[in-house]
């Protein structure tokens, strides 16, 4: 269940310069982590309180291949499939998710708190986050 979700103020310089420039100099969202701890969503945050590796000194994890998808329907939508397999972040009872671009220093763009879940070896945790344009 998520408990809250905001756009970072770098986020939403990345989205208008994205939307708005000829030629951006920033990359588009594309990777995400997770964290555990997470008590506040801060706009002025540049990482998650306490990230998580997936393995090793992996921070980071790409989105699921095929994602983004995009709907122009009536009710536009940006869909993204995150996915934490079994052999990832064990051990760890994770409630925090944030996405980056892939700048050379990576922007968080989005952060987004849930409800605490364990995570062992044997699970795998998929995230599908829908942020639409109203």
């Amino acid at each position: 269940m998520t408990l809250g979700i905001i756009n970072n103020k770098q986020g939403k310089a990345v989205f208008l310069e994205q939307a708005f420039m000829t030629s951006p100099t920033t990359s588009l969202a594309s990777q995400f982590k997770i964290g555990t701890g997470q008590v506040l969503l801060d706009t002025n945050a540049t990482d998650l309180t306490n990230p998580v590796y997936f393995t090793g000194t992996q921070e980071y994890e790409d989105f699921t291949s095929g994602f983004p998808t995009i709907s122009t329907s009536t009710t536009p939508e940006v869909t993204i499939n995150l996915r934490v397999s079994a052999n990832q972040a064990t051990t760890h009872s994770l409630n925090s998710i944030a996405i980056f671009n892939t700048d050379i220093t990576p922007k968080l763009l989005i952060q987004m708190n849930h409800t605490e879940e364990s995570k062992s070896a044997t699970d795998e945790f998929v995230y599908i986050l829908r942020n639409r344009v109203l």
